[in-house]
């Protein structure tokens, strides 16, 4: 990964633009510790002001802590809110070098995602980007049918709809309307339980039991199963042995990462507890593409634009605080309010005839370069369009990068780092030499 070049934009408000690969597994570790940390002080918080499930200080692997605002790990008569989101894992752009230790691991299904909501007798998929009605019935899930618990009973599950494979018909039942299935990623409700503060590696224990359970009629929940993301467990799950399903990608969990989701749009933040990652054995949509489904020919990244007190304007990613990548260009600025997410491209900063592009004008013939990252010009192209809701993190700008600029993080350094348990990602490069 190659160092910005000048011309990056800077701001007192935004996160550092990681330099190189050691520096963006400091930048990971960090979060990483932080958001532990948050967990554990919001478990003290909640065990001073009475929640229930909270002990104080670190709970035991595999337990739950209260947290008092949310009652998060506790039994309760309430039901969940409304603005319930899903969380949304960061890109795998470096190795965590606890991987084998800390971390599970499962095969990703293909799919869309979708959040479960059961009660009052009624069950609702929903598409977790969207917030639109997937599909409405009764289930035997936790209060998801006239006959299924009684009062308080209610569920919400973290889930991919299976949908028909490349070249397949969406299978039936008795020749009427195709059969759902549900693949269950996570846990955020179940009966009168709140799992959302509970570690990962209960909720896909409890997943894991409980889902199984409820696997009949028209609509099916089968349960995707982890495993400690040791090497062995990881192989199995990037060749597909034993997944009854088409992957895409495999799906890390920290053991003791609390479900975090965020309220959906501006305020959705992605988990450094859970990570993603992929290569074209192991999913079709490994490098993204565009809505007819191709492969661009630069790599397109979304920001949004931040408020400045000072011209400027910049843009930057969706992580708290924003990476801020580039510049607003100044005939735009004005016209964009801040809060919109824009479109910009990245181009290589070294054209084959030798000539870096000028920062703030158009000579790469795309549009006007705002920035550089990643040994790339960021390029304007527009508004982003309606159908997007967040910004890109900084981990999917990497991730992808690192797919393009044929330096991935492929699936034999990452078992080396999970074989070898190095320590951090110091990691990926000492793998390199070996």
């Amino acid at each position: 990964m190659a160092a910005p070049g000048r011309g990056e934009p800077q701001s007192p408000g935004g996160g550092e633009v990681p330099s190189s690969l050691g520096d963006l597994a400091e930048r990971e570790r960090r979060r990483r510790r932080a958001a532990l940390r948050a967990q554990q002080e919001a478990g003290e918080e909640g065990a001073a002001s009475g929640g229930a499930g909270g002990g104080g200080g670190k709970a035991r692997r595999g337990g739950c802590r209260g947290e008092g605002r949310a009652g998060r790990g506790s039994r309760r008569g309430g039901s969940f809110p409304e603005s319930l989101c899903l969380m949304r894992p960061d890109w795998m752009a470096v190795p965590p070098g606890d991987l084998s230790s800390e971390w599970l691991v499962a095969a990703r299904p293909e799919g869309r995602r979708c959040i479960v909501l059961a009660r009052g007798g009624r069950t609702v998929a929903r598409d977790w980007l969207s917030g639109k009605t997937v599909a409405a019935f009764a289930s035997s899930l936790p209060g998801g049918g006239m006959h299924v618990g009684g009062k308080g009973q209610q569920c919400a599950l973290d889930c991919v709809l299976q949908e028909a494979a490349p070249g397949e018909d969406a299978p039936m039942v008795g020749g009427q309307a195709p059969e759902l299935k549900f693949w269950v990623l996570d846990v955020l409700f179940w009966g009168d339980l709140a799992m959302v503060g509970c570690e990962a590696e209960m909720r896909v224990f409890w997943a894991a039991s409980k889902v199984d359970e409820v696997g009949s009629g028209a609509e099916q929940f089968s349960p995707v199963l982890y495993a400690p993301a040791e090497g062995g467990n990881i192989q199995q799950a990037y060749q597909g042995t034993g997944v009854p399903y088409v992957r895409d990608g495999l799906l890390f969990l920290h053991r003791e990462g609390h479900y975090f989701g965020g309220r959906g749009g501006k305020d959705s933040l992605s988990s450094p507890l859970a990570l993603l990652w992929k290569d074209m054995s192991c999913s079709r949509f490994s490098i993204s593409t565009d809505a007819q489904g191709k492969v661009p020919t630069f790599q397109r990244v979304v920001l949004r634009k931040v408020h400045t007190d000072r011209p400027p304007a910049l843009a930057g990613t969706s992580d708290k605080p924003a990476i801020l990548l580039a510049r607003v260009p100044e005939s735009e600025r004005d016209e964009i309010p801040a809060g919109a997410l824009l479109n910009y491209i990245l181009v290589p900063a070294e054209p084959a005839g030798g000539k870096r592009p000028r920062e703030g004008g158009g000579a790469t013939g795309l549009g006007e370069v705002c920035g550089h990252v990643l040994g790339q010009n960021v390029v304007f192209q527009g508004l982003a369009g309606q159908g997007r809701t967040e910004a890109d993190a900084f981990s999917k700008v990497a991730f992808q990068q690192r797919l393009r600029s044929g330096e991935p993080l492929t699936i034999q350094k990452l078992l080396q780092v999970a074989m070898r348990g190095l320590p951090e990602a110091r990691d990926e490069n000492t793998c390199n030499k070996n």
